[in-house]
């Protein structure tokens, strides 16, 4: 679906805004939130404020639910993408979230946000093929049909061949009255050169490009096919280049297919009925599949329309999966939304009605409004903490994780503090409750233990050996625990493993706790950074969840 706007009419190029048609200072605007941080490791650690009023509940929680939702803490996230359920009307819920006032989608550039009507009708094509109910999508229909002069250039005395051409297919598909269908028609026809080229007419010059062509094919065959003559199809499949796909513009040398471009040529072509031309493009776009060239969801997502089309079933699905592996879980800065790549949020709605159209199996030809349709339910995620980054934080899903089981909150101010320190009282108590240990309260002899909070975790890890106090008789339940004494416990509660065979860190050769520091190490529950290990550091709230979150794991 392509995406155009009447803001910037050099950047409809004929209706169709796409990541290769953008012109470079749009295209910047396109990829905006492409600058992903690099994962923390647990290994780094930076001394914050006092952890002493840390919210770990004493829930206890079955290990053997949280082992199914909880990985280990220095690789890249699995957890990022869509839980399980549906992930369709999950995508869905997000676009209709992104409604503002329920009717359009804005668009930000810089400081500036501005309605954005072409992919406002590009969010109603998704929702139509998620087969949301009509109540839900009738007021963006309304806004966008009062949009429709600015959008396809009425207002500024233009003519936008491709926004004209995806407003019939709007109407077509909305099944409305709402719009001037046959002035609509007759200004595309208005459009169609002697060669079958359809081009705008505007101020700024002409943008029309292959997406365009194939947009007003679509169009007049689906709303006037006695209209629609054989040159407008011939053009569009002379277009293509000699491995059979589409360039995303005309006239260009050399000839470089694109797989945004193609997809819609094939829709357009299919509708035409040239099958020479769709099974060359589909099999340009099956040879872009198997090379791992598709990567993104916009290009995913009108790949697999195009697969869905044309009865290739199995790369439909491999395409499909793609999408799926894009979107986003609980895990996100964005929930149920759907990241341009991987590395790349990009737009998200742009991305999310791209993706889910495709993923869905649709096409301009016949994505119709659902006579009654669903409600789509959001994905049910725990309380989204302020000043924690989901995207980029290595231990977001285990934060997540603790949290959907109830084993950890954060603070009355929605922070979770991913920086700030943990006690020796607070490590206990999650660890404890994480892990479903029954509480021992035959007690301890620790003098400092009166009225604290921690107690019973702290009793019950005394009398597994897990933890000991100090030669003063106190544990210090308040104090920061360091990365030594955390790796001590762990070890000791996990029972020590065989002989560790890392390599000894430089700092740790003198410490009492190198034993163990090997072992959680082994085990990769803790890392080091530059053959150091930092063993006096505190441990972080975030670090910390990522440790208790792979003990779980693996006891």
């Amino acid at each position: 679906m392509a995406c155009g706007s009447n803001i910037y009419p050099s950047w409809i190029a004929g209706g169709a805004r796409t990541s290769q048609s953008a012109p470079p200072a749009l295209r910047a605007f396109m990829a905006e939130g492409r600058l992903y941080a690099a994962h923390v490791t647990v290994s780094r650690v930076t001394t914050g404020r006092n952890g002493s009023d840390m919210r770990f509940r004493i829930t206890r929680v079955a290990s053997a639910v949280l082992a199914l939702a909880l990985i280990t803490t220095t690789q890249t996230l699995p957890a990022a993408h869509a839980q399980n359920g549906d992930t369709n009307a999950h995508a869905a819920a997000f676009l209709l979230s992104q409604l503002v006032d329920n009717e359009r989608i804005e668009t930000t550039f810089g400081e500036m946000s501005f309605p954005d009507a072409g992919l406002t009708a590009d969010v109603l094509f998704a929702l139509y093929a998620a087969n949301v109910t009509p109540q839900q999508t009738e007021p963006a229909l309304a806004w966008f049909a009062s949009q429709v002069d600015a959008y396809t250039g009425t207002t500024s005395g233009d003519t936008y061949a491709g926004a004209v051409a995806k407003t019939l297919l709007v109407s077509a598909a909305a099944d409305t009255t709402l719009f001037d269908v046959p002035a609509l028609r007759q200004r595309l026809l208005d459009r169609q050169q002697a060669s079958g080229r359809f081009t705008d007419a505007s101020a700024f010059g002409d943008f029309s490009n292959t997406i365009t062509q194939s947009l007003a094919v679509l169009a007049l065959t689906r709303i006037a096919p006695e209209q629609l003559t054989g040159e407008p199809a011939a053009f569009l499949a002379a277009q293509a280049c000699a491995d059979g796909g589409f360039p995303s513009g005309f006239d260009h040398e050399p000839c470089t297919s694109n797989v945004d471009a193609t997809g819609f040529a094939v829709q357009a072509l299919h509708a035409a009925g040239n099958a020479t031309a769709v099974q060359a493009a589909v099999s340009w776009l099956l040879q872009e599949l198997a090379a791992g060239r598709i990567v993104n969801a916009n290009a995913a997502g009108l790949a697999a329309s195009s697969f869905a089309l044309t009865g290739q079933t199995e790369a439909f699905s491999q395409t499909q999966a793609i999408i799926t592996g894009l979107q986003a879980g609980c895990v996100a800065n964005v929930p149920q939304a759907i990241r341009f790549t991987d590395s790349d949020a990009g737009d998200r709605t742009r991305a999310t009605a791209q993706a889910l159209f495709g993923r869905l199996g649709g096409n301009l030809l016949t994505v119709s409004v659902p006579t009654v349709g669903v409600a789509p339910v959001a994905l049910d995620c725990p309380p989204r903490f302020s000043d924690l980054d989901y995207d980029v934080s290595v231990h977001a899903a285990n934060i997540v994780a603790l949290q959907q089981a109830g084993s950890l909150s954060g603070f009355s101010d929605g922070t979770f503090r991913p920086r700030a320190t943990v006690t020796r009282g607070q490590f206990a108590t999650l660890l404890v409750t994480a892990t479903n240990t029954p509480f021992d309260d035959t007690g301890t002899p620790f003098s400092d233990l009166s009225g604290d909070t921690h107690a019973r975790a702290l009793a019950t890890l005394y009398a597994r050996d897990v933890i000991t106090g100090f030669a003063d008789g106190t544990v210090r339940s308040a104090a920061p625990i360091t990365r030594a004494q955390a790796a001590a416990i762990v070890s000791r509660f996990l029972a020590s493993a065989d002989t560790a065979t890392v390599a000894e860190f430089t700092d740790i050769t003198d410490s009492p706790l190198r034993d163990a520091i090997q072992d959680v190490t082994e085990r990769g529950i803790f890392s080091g950074r530059d053959g150091r290990f930092n063993p006096s550091g505190p441990l972080r709230r975030d670090q910390a969840a990522s440790v208790i979150t792979q003990v779980v794991t693996l006891s």
